[in-house]
């Protein structure tokens, strides 16, 4: 059974704020529709990963605390530098409403990295904010087993979630 939690505050973490003792891989990922996303990809072998998606003008680097958390639990993750952000492709100032609602193709090329490389794995996904519009919305649309929304809109940029809300409610 697919899961949703919509929450405002981490939980198992103690901040999101950068980390200094993380080992993690920078990979680059390539949507379908073109656009590379870069990825700090933190690897431990783990049947568990977790996709982390930053809010609307943060980035990956935000999420390397809790990264090194849950490499700590147990899992394998991917934070993900979202298109027009960081240090990936685009410049989501410049972004229409089609832009945003591509992202959801950023989580696309993040699952599919995670699934190749640990055949089998439970993913995850976390995002706040717009990223977290775009967990909900993976949760519908990937074999993803649980999705944790921080603080996330019902139509966030284009990022509309009602849909998927009425399907995971009928689930």
């Amino acid at each position: 059974m697919k899961k949703l939690l919509i929450i405002l505050a981490l939980f198992i973490i103690t901040g999101c704020s950068a980390g200094d003792n993380i080992t993690h891989q920078d990979v680059t990922l390539k949507t379908e529709d073109n656009f590379e996303i870069k990825a700090y990809y933190f690897n431990i072998d783990s049947d568990k990963s977790l996709i982390l998606i930053h809010q609307l003008s943060m980035t990956k680097h935000s999420w390397k605390s809790f990264a090194q958390k849950a490499q700590e639990k147990g899992y394998n993750v991917l934070a993900i530098d979202l298109r027009g952000h960081g240090v990936s492709q685009g410049d989501w100032e410049e972004f229409n409403d089609m832009d945003f609602i591509n992202m959801v193709l950023d989580v696309k090329a993040a699952h599919n990295f995670l699934k190749e490389r640990h055949p089998g794995t439970k993913v995850a996904v976390i995002g706040a904010s717009i990223g977290a519009n775009l967990a909900i919305q993976s949760l519908t649309k990937f074999n993803i087993s649980t999705s944790i929304a921080l603080s996330p809109g019902i139509n966030y940029r284009g990022l509309d979630i009602s849909e998927d809300i009425n399907k995971i409610n009928k689930n």
